[in-house]
Protein backbone atom coordinates (compact mmCIF):
# COMPACT_ATOMS: atom_id res chain seq x y z
CA UNK A 1 0.00 0.00 0.00
CA UNK A 2 2.68 2.65 1.23
CA UNK A 3 4.53 1.81 -2.29
CA UNK A 4 1.34 2.69 -4.00
CA UNK A 5 0.95 6.02 -2.32
CA UNK A 6 5.20 6.63 -3.34
CA UNK A 7 4.53 5.84 -6.56
CA UNK A 8 1.16 8.12 -7.00
CA UNK A 9 3.15 10.98 -5.21
CA UNK A 10 5.85 10.07 -7.70
CA UNK A 11 3.75 10.68 -11.18
CA UNK A 12 1.69 13.59 -9.40
CA UNK A 13 5.39 15.35 -8.43
CA UNK A 14 6.30 14.91 -12.32
CA UNK A 15 2.80 15.86 -13.91
CA UNK A 16 2.97 19.29 -11.76
CA UNK A 17 6.99 19.50 -12.53
CA UNK A 18 5.61 19.44 -16.22
CA UNK A 19 2.89 22.13 -16.11
CA UNK A 20 5.04 24.24 -14.36
CA UNK A 21 7.75 23.96 -17.43
CA UNK A 22 5.10 24.14 -19.74
CA UNK A 23 3.69 27.42 -18.46
CA UNK A 24 6.72 28.95 -18.49
CA UNK A 25 7.94 28.03 -21.77
CA UNK A 26 4.83 29.44 -22.90
CA UNK A 27 5.37 32.51 -20.72
CA UNK A 28 8.51 33.15 -22.34
CA UNK A 29 7.20 32.31 -26.00
CA UNK A 30 4.68 35.23 -25.51
CA UNK A 31 7.42 37.25 -24.05
CA UNK A 32 9.35 36.66 -27.04
CA UNK A 33 6.47 37.58 -28.75
CA UNK A 34 5.95 40.49 -27.95
CA UNK A 35 9.49 41.93 -27.29
CA UNK A 36 9.53 41.19 -31.35
CA UNK A 37 6.26 42.60 -31.52
CA UNK A 38 8.39 45.73 -29.82
CA UNK A 39 11.11 45.79 -32.06
CA UNK A 40 9.09 45.72 -34.73
CA UNK A 41 6.94 48.63 -33.57
CA UNK A 42 10.47 50.61 -32.66
CA UNK A 43 11.82 49.46 -36.54
CA UNK A 44 8.30 50.54 -38.08
CA UNK A 45 8.55 53.98 -35.70
CA UNK A 46 12.49 54.76 -37.28
CA UNK A 47 11.14 53.95 -40.68
CA UNK A 48 8.35 56.58 -40.67
CA UNK A 49 10.68 59.02 -39.12
CA UNK A 50 13.46 58.30 -41.34
CA UNK A 51 10.92 58.92 -44.28
CA UNK A 52 9.67 61.99 -42.10
CA UNK A 53 13.37 63.05 -42.47
CA UNK A 54 13.36 62.47 -46.27
CA UNK A 55 10.94 64.10 -46.79
CA UNK A 56 11.77 66.68 -44.84
CA UNK A 57 15.00 66.86 -46.97
CA UNK A 58 13.28 67.10 -50.40
CA UNK A 59 11.63 69.79 -49.16
CA UNK A 60 14.18 71.46 -48.10
CA UNK A 61 16.16 71.22 -51.19
CA UNK A 62 13.27 71.78 -53.24
CA UNK A 63 12.76 75.33 -51.39
CA UNK A 64 16.69 76.29 -51.93
CA UNK A 65 16.26 74.97 -55.56
CA UNK A 66 13.31 76.82 -56.24
CA UNK A 67 15.21 80.25 -54.46
CA UNK A 68 18.35 79.70 -56.68
CA UNK A 69 16.26 78.78 -59.05
CA UNK A 70 13.72 82.45 -58.68
CA UNK A 71 17.29 84.06 -57.84
CA UNK A 72 18.74 83.23 -61.46
CA UNK A 73 15.45 84.32 -63.16
CA UNK A 74 15.52 87.81 -61.17
CA UNK A 75 19.04 87.64 -62.42
CA UNK A 76 18.12 87.23 -65.97
CA UNK A 77 15.40 89.68 -65.72
CA UNK A 78 17.52 92.28 -63.61
CA UNK A 79 20.39 91.93 -66.53
CA UNK A 80 17.88 92.26 -69.35
CA UNK A 81 16.64 95.13 -68.06
CA UNK A 82 20.20 96.15 -67.31
CA UNK A 83 20.50 95.56 -70.73
CA UNK A 84 17.57 97.37 -72.08
CA UNK A 85 18.86 100.74 -69.98
CA UNK A 86 22.30 100.46 -71.11
CA UNK A 87 21.33 99.69 -74.77
CA UNK A 88 18.82 102.83 -74.25
CA UNK A 89 21.68 105.00 -72.95
CA UNK A 90 24.09 103.74 -75.43
CA UNK A 91 21.67 104.65 -78.07
CA UNK A 92 21.00 108.28 -77.15
CA UNK A 93 24.55 109.05 -76.29
CA UNK A 94 25.03 107.53 -80.46
CA UNK A 95 22.38 109.75 -81.39
CA UNK A 96 23.78 112.54 -79.70
CA UNK A 97 27.36 112.18 -80.77
CA UNK A 98 26.06 111.43 -84.93
CA UNK A 99 24.13 114.72 -84.21
CA UNK A 100 27.25 116.82 -83.40
CA UNK A 101 29.21 114.98 -85.93
CA UNK A 102 26.49 115.42 -88.90
CA UNK A 103 25.77 118.34 -90.93
CA UNK A 104 21.73 119.04 -92.60
CA UNK A 105 22.59 120.80 -95.98
CA UNK A 106 19.61 122.17 -97.26
CA UNK A 107 18.97 120.21 -100.60
CA UNK A 108 18.83 123.18 -102.65
CA UNK A 109 22.79 123.69 -102.28
CA UNK A 110 24.01 120.26 -103.65
CA UNK A 111 25.54 120.79 -106.94
CA UNK A 112 25.14 118.11 -109.49
CA UNK A 113 28.30 117.05 -111.76
CA UNK A 114 28.22 115.53 -114.57
CA UNK A 115 30.85 113.72 -117.29
CA UNK A 116 31.20 113.12 -120.73
CA UNK A 117 33.44 109.59 -121.35
CA UNK A 118 36.90 110.34 -120.63
CA UNK A 119 39.79 110.49 -123.15
CA UNK A 120 41.74 107.00 -121.85
CA UNK A 121 44.60 108.03 -124.49
CA UNK A 122 45.32 111.52 -125.46
CA UNK A 123 47.96 110.63 -128.19
CA UNK A 124 44.94 109.01 -130.18
CA UNK A 125 42.82 112.02 -129.87
CA UNK A 126 44.73 114.20 -131.72
CA UNK A 127 44.07 118.47 -130.52
CA UNK A 128 41.16 116.92 -128.21
CA UNK A 129 41.20 119.18 -124.96
CA UNK A 130 38.36 116.50 -123.88
CA UNK A 131 38.78 115.24 -120.19
CA UNK A 132 41.28 112.67 -119.69
CA UNK A 133 41.09 109.80 -117.36
CA UNK A 134 44.14 111.05 -115.19
CA UNK A 135 41.65 114.91 -115.00
CA UNK A 136 39.06 112.99 -114.08
CA UNK A 137 41.44 111.49 -110.56
CA UNK A 138 42.68 115.07 -110.76
CA UNK A 139 38.66 116.65 -109.73
CA UNK A 140 38.08 114.02 -107.59
CA UNK A 141 41.20 114.10 -105.53
CA UNK A 142 40.57 118.05 -105.78
CA UNK A 143 36.83 117.73 -104.45
CA UNK A 144 38.01 115.24 -101.68
CA UNK A 145 41.13 117.63 -100.22
CA UNK A 146 37.80 120.48 -100.36
CA UNK A 147 35.63 118.58 -98.41
CA UNK A 148 32.66 117.38 -100.93
CA UNK A 149 31.30 113.63 -100.53
CA UNK A 150 29.28 111.96 -102.79
CA UNK A 151 25.77 111.54 -101.93
CA UNK A 152 22.73 109.45 -104.15
CA UNK A 153 20.86 111.94 -106.48
CA UNK A 154 17.61 110.76 -104.63
CA UNK A 155 18.88 111.67 -101.46
CA UNK A 156 17.91 115.49 -102.31
CA UNK A 157 14.41 114.98 -102.29
CA UNK A 158 11.96 113.46 -99.62
CA UNK A 159 9.67 111.15 -101.40
CA UNK A 160 6.45 110.18 -99.70
CA UNK A 161 3.52 108.03 -101.22
CA UNK A 162 -0.07 109.47 -101.61
CA UNK A 163 -1.67 106.52 -102.88
CA UNK A 164 -0.43 104.83 -105.80
CA UNK A 165 1.31 108.01 -106.42
CA UNK A 166 4.68 109.70 -105.05
CA UNK A 167 5.42 112.93 -103.96
CA UNK A 168 8.10 115.03 -103.12
CA UNK A 169 9.01 117.70 -101.07
CA UNK A 170 12.90 119.51 -99.59
CA UNK A 171 14.46 117.54 -97.62
CA UNK A 172 18.05 117.98 -95.35
CA UNK A 173 20.94 116.11 -96.65
CA UNK A 174 22.69 114.32 -93.90
CA UNK A 175 26.36 114.73 -94.53
CA UNK A 176 29.68 113.68 -91.98
CA UNK A 177 30.41 117.53 -89.98
CA UNK A 178 32.27 119.75 -92.37
CA UNK A 179 31.39 118.29 -95.66
CA UNK A 180 29.98 119.12 -98.72
CA UNK A 181 27.04 117.02 -100.39
CA UNK A 182 27.34 116.58 -104.63
CA UNK A 183 25.37 114.10 -106.64
CA UNK A 184 27.96 112.53 -109.61
CA UNK A 185 26.65 111.42 -113.04
CA UNK A 186 28.52 110.64 -116.79
CA UNK A 187 26.07 111.34 -120.01
CA UNK A 188 25.34 109.24 -122.98
CA UNK A 189 27.34 105.89 -121.62
CA UNK A 190 27.07 103.70 -125.25
CA UNK A 191 30.72 104.36 -125.78
CA UNK A 192 29.83 105.24 -129.27
CA UNK A 193 30.85 103.70 -132.49
CA UNK A 194 33.22 106.50 -133.57
CA UNK A 195 34.96 106.71 -130.90
CA UNK A 196 36.55 103.26 -131.25
CA UNK A 197 39.76 103.53 -131.13
CA UNK A 198 40.22 107.10 -131.21
CA UNK A 199 41.54 107.18 -127.60
CA UNK A 200 38.04 106.30 -125.42
CA UNK A 201 37.46 103.09 -124.01
CA UNK A 202 35.24 101.01 -125.71
CA UNK A 203 32.82 99.12 -123.41
CA UNK A 204 32.14 98.40 -119.52
CA UNK A 205 32.95 94.53 -118.67
CA UNK A 206 33.53 92.37 -115.70
CA UNK A 207 37.17 91.90 -115.12
CA UNK A 208 38.76 88.53 -113.76
CA UNK A 209 37.96 89.83 -110.06
CA UNK A 210 34.37 90.39 -110.76
CA UNK A 211 34.64 94.47 -110.76
CA UNK A 212 33.40 96.62 -113.29
CA UNK A 213 36.16 97.77 -115.55
CA UNK A 214 36.23 98.85 -119.17
CA UNK A 215 37.91 97.18 -122.10
CA UNK A 216 40.26 99.32 -124.11
CA UNK A 217 40.59 98.85 -128.31
CA UNK A 218 43.56 100.67 -129.55
CA UNK A 219 43.63 101.69 -133.23
CA UNK A 220 45.93 98.81 -134.22
CA UNK A 221 43.09 96.26 -132.71
CA UNK A 222 44.74 95.24 -129.51
CA UNK A 223 42.68 95.25 -126.52
CA UNK A 224 43.53 95.62 -122.82
CA UNK A 225 41.14 96.03 -119.54
CA UNK A 226 41.58 99.10 -117.20
CA UNK A 227 39.90 102.07 -115.76
CA UNK A 228 39.49 104.02 -118.68
CA UNK A 229 36.34 105.40 -117.82
CA UNK A 230 34.15 107.02 -115.16
CA UNK A 231 32.82 104.12 -113.37
CA UNK A 232 35.75 102.29 -112.62
CA UNK A 233 37.69 105.21 -111.68
CA UNK A 234 35.20 106.20 -109.06
CA UNK A 235 35.19 102.79 -107.56
CA UNK A 236 39.18 102.90 -107.37
CA UNK A 237 39.26 106.12 -105.61
CA UNK A 238 36.20 105.00 -103.38
CA UNK A 239 37.73 101.93 -102.37
CA UNK A 240 41.03 104.30 -101.46
CA UNK A 241 38.80 106.74 -100.00
CA UNK A 242 35.71 105.18 -98.45
CA UNK A 243 34.70 108.54 -96.67
CA UNK A 244 33.96 110.37 -100.02
CA UNK A 245 31.08 108.39 -100.29
CA UNK A 246 28.14 108.93 -97.86
CA UNK A 247 26.44 105.49 -97.19
CA UNK A 248 27.57 103.82 -100.17
CA UNK A 249 26.44 106.21 -103.05
CA UNK A 250 27.15 106.47 -106.30
CA UNK A 251 26.89 108.09 -109.89
CA UNK A 252 24.07 108.16 -112.38
CA UNK A 253 24.32 106.51 -115.88
CA UNK A 254 22.33 108.53 -118.45
CA UNK A 255 21.94 105.99 -121.54
CA UNK A 256 21.14 106.85 -124.75
CA UNK A 257 19.93 104.10 -127.69
CA UNK A 258 21.37 104.57 -130.87
CA UNK A 259 24.63 102.82 -130.41
CA UNK A 260 22.98 100.49 -127.81
CA UNK A 261 24.39 100.83 -124.23
CA UNK A 262 27.36 100.76 -122.07
CA UNK A 263 29.39 99.91 -125.12
CA UNK A 264 27.31 96.77 -126.49
CA UNK A 265 25.45 97.26 -129.74
CA UNK A 266 21.73 96.34 -128.54
CA UNK A 267 19.78 98.16 -131.15
CA UNK A 268 17.88 96.41 -133.10
CA UNK A 269 18.32 98.46 -136.50
CA UNK A 270 22.20 97.14 -135.43
CA UNK A 271 21.79 94.29 -136.55
CA UNK A 272 20.66 95.10 -139.76
CA UNK A 273 22.33 95.41 -142.76
CA UNK A 274 22.89 99.58 -144.52
CA UNK A 275 19.96 98.33 -146.92
CA UNK A 276 17.72 97.19 -144.27
CA UNK A 277 18.34 100.88 -142.50
CA UNK A 278 21.60 100.41 -140.25
CA UNK A 279 23.21 103.59 -140.89
CA UNK A 280 26.05 102.44 -139.30
CA UNK A 281 26.83 98.77 -141.45
CA UNK A 282 28.91 100.68 -143.77
CA UNK A 283 31.40 101.94 -141.37
CA UNK A 284 31.69 99.08 -138.53
CA UNK A 285 29.52 96.29 -140.01
CA UNK A 286 26.96 93.98 -138.02
CA UNK A 287 26.16 92.92 -134.65
CA UNK A 288 24.72 90.34 -133.18
CA UNK A 289 22.23 91.75 -130.96
CA UNK A 290 20.68 89.40 -129.48
CA UNK A 291 24.60 88.04 -128.04
CA UNK A 292 25.07 92.08 -127.20
CA UNK A 293 21.67 91.79 -125.15
CA UNK A 294 22.36 88.53 -123.46
CA UNK A 295 25.96 89.94 -122.42
CA UNK A 296 24.80 93.47 -121.15
CA UNK A 297 23.10 92.38 -118.50
CA UNK A 298 25.09 90.88 -116.59
CA UNK A 299 27.08 94.68 -116.39
CA UNK A 300 23.95 96.26 -115.85
CA UNK A 301 23.28 93.75 -112.34
CA UNK A 302 26.81 94.40 -111.17
CA UNK A 303 26.47 98.35 -111.98
CA UNK A 304 23.45 98.07 -109.69
CA UNK A 305 24.68 95.86 -106.78
CA UNK A 306 27.29 98.74 -106.63
CA UNK A 307 24.30 101.42 -106.64
CA UNK A 308 24.76 102.73 -109.70
CA UNK A 309 21.51 104.49 -110.68
CA UNK A 310 20.24 104.73 -114.66
CA UNK A 311 18.35 107.71 -116.41
CA UNK A 312 17.08 108.49 -119.58
CA UNK A 313 19.49 110.49 -121.58
CA UNK A 314 16.79 110.07 -124.76
CA UNK A 315 17.17 107.61 -127.24
CA UNK A 316 18.88 109.48 -129.84
CA UNK A 317 20.66 112.46 -127.41
CA UNK A 318 18.20 115.01 -128.81
CA UNK A 319 16.75 117.88 -127.75
CA UNK A 320 13.37 117.41 -126.50
CA UNK A 321 12.37 120.66 -126.80
CA UNK A 322 10.73 119.78 -130.40
CA UNK A 323 7.18 119.07 -131.55
CA UNK A 324 5.65 116.61 -128.81
CA UNK A 325 5.32 114.15 -131.96
CA UNK A 326 9.11 113.72 -131.76
CA UNK A 327 9.43 113.36 -128.56
CA UNK A 328 7.00 110.93 -128.06
CA UNK A 329 8.56 108.83 -131.15
CA UNK A 330 12.11 108.58 -129.28
CA UNK A 331 10.75 108.19 -125.92
CA UNK A 332 8.84 105.29 -127.27
CA UNK A 333 11.87 103.85 -128.59
CA UNK A 334 13.77 104.47 -125.65
CA UNK A 335 12.09 102.41 -123.91
CA UNK A 336 11.97 99.80 -126.24
CA UNK A 337 15.83 99.78 -126.63
CA UNK A 338 16.97 100.84 -123.47
CA UNK A 339 14.36 100.72 -120.54
CA UNK A 340 13.34 96.71 -121.60
CA UNK A 341 17.05 95.89 -120.64
CA UNK A 342 17.87 98.18 -117.73
CA UNK A 343 13.92 98.06 -116.14
CA UNK A 344 12.33 101.07 -114.84
CA UNK A 345 13.94 104.37 -114.27
CA UNK A 346 12.03 107.83 -113.17
CA UNK A 347 15.27 110.06 -114.03
CA UNK A 348 15.34 111.77 -117.24
CA UNK A 349 17.93 114.12 -118.87
CA UNK A 350 17.31 116.56 -121.22
CA UNK A 351 20.85 117.16 -123.79
CA UNK A 352 21.73 120.16 -125.35
CA UNK A 353 20.90 122.76 -123.21
CA UNK A 354 17.40 122.03 -123.44
CA UNK A 355 14.17 121.57 -121.13
CA UNK A 356 10.84 121.19 -121.72
CA UNK A 357 9.46 124.34 -119.76
CA UNK A 358 10.59 127.99 -118.32
CA UNK A 359 12.04 127.98 -115.22
CA UNK A 360 9.43 128.86 -113.06
CA UNK A 361 8.14 125.57 -113.33
CA UNK A 362 6.11 122.89 -115.14
CA UNK A 363 2.66 123.86 -115.69
CA UNK A 364 -0.39 121.31 -115.78
CA UNK A 365 -1.23 122.32 -119.41
CA UNK A 366 2.68 121.66 -120.57
CA UNK A 367 1.74 118.54 -122.94
CA UNK A 368 5.31 117.45 -123.21
CA UNK A 369 5.39 116.83 -119.43
CA UNK A 370 2.52 115.55 -118.93
CA UNK A 371 3.52 112.64 -121.46
CA UNK A 372 6.73 112.16 -120.04
CA UNK A 373 5.24 112.55 -116.74
CA UNK A 374 2.73 109.90 -117.94
CA UNK A 375 5.67 107.54 -119.03
CA UNK A 376 6.84 107.48 -115.36
CA UNK A 377 9.58 110.53 -115.43
CA UNK A 378 9.46 112.83 -112.27
CA UNK A 379 12.78 113.63 -111.85
CA UNK A 380 14.36 115.88 -114.65
CA UNK A 381 18.37 116.94 -114.82
CA UNK A 382 18.54 120.11 -117.44
CA UNK A 383 21.88 122.41 -117.94
CA UNK A 384 22.84 124.57 -115.34
CA UNK A 385 25.09 127.55 -116.32
CA UNK A 386 24.46 130.19 -113.98
CA UNK A 387 24.54 128.95 -110.54
CA UNK A 388 26.82 126.44 -108.49
CA UNK A 389 23.66 124.86 -107.86
CA UNK A 390 19.84 124.82 -108.62
CA UNK A 391 17.37 122.80 -107.30
CA UNK A 392 13.04 122.89 -107.81
CA UNK A 393 10.72 120.59 -106.02
CA UNK A 394 6.67 120.52 -106.96
CA UNK A 395 5.06 118.03 -105.40
CA UNK A 396 5.10 115.88 -108.55
CA UNK A 397 8.78 116.40 -109.67
CA UNK A 398 11.73 117.23 -108.81
CA UNK A 399 13.89 119.47 -111.78
CA UNK A 400 18.06 119.58 -110.74
CA UNK A 401 20.03 121.86 -112.81
CA UNK A 402 23.68 120.03 -113.54
CA UNK A 403 27.06 121.06 -114.45
CA UNK A 404 28.25 119.24 -117.92
CA UNK A 405 31.47 119.06 -117.49
CA UNK A 406 33.70 118.58 -120.50
CA UNK A 407 36.84 119.55 -119.67
CA UNK A 408 39.02 120.35 -116.72
CA UNK A 409 38.92 124.07 -117.26
CA UNK A 410 34.72 123.44 -117.35
CA UNK A 411 35.62 122.15 -113.40
CA UNK A 412 37.44 124.76 -112.59
CA UNK A 413 35.17 127.38 -114.00
CA UNK A 414 32.25 125.99 -111.95
CA UNK A 415 34.58 125.34 -108.76
CA UNK A 416 34.59 129.28 -109.00
CA UNK A 417 31.13 129.52 -108.49
CA UNK A 418 30.93 127.15 -105.41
Amino acid sequence: MEDKNYFDRNRRSRRTTQTADQYASGRNRRAAEEEMRREARMERKAENERKKYIRRLRLILLLVMAAGILMIVIGIFGARKERIRVAAEKERLTTEAIARLTDHIPSDLVAHFSFSHLLADDSAAGSSSALTVDGFREILQDLYDHDYVLVDIYDVAQISRDGASLTYSPVLVDVPAGKKPFVLSERDVSYPLSDTGAGYASKLIIDSEGNVSCQYRSGDGSVVTGAFDVVPVLEDFISKHPDFSVNGARGVLALTGYNGILGYRTTEFLGKTAEEGNPYAESYGTFNVAEERRNVLEVIKALKKKGWRFACDTFSFTSYGVELDMVRADAETWEIEVGSLIGDTDILFLPKSTDIGSWSGYPTGNEKYAYLRDRGFSWFCIQNNEEFSWLQIRKDYVRQGIHEIETYDDYKSIMNKA
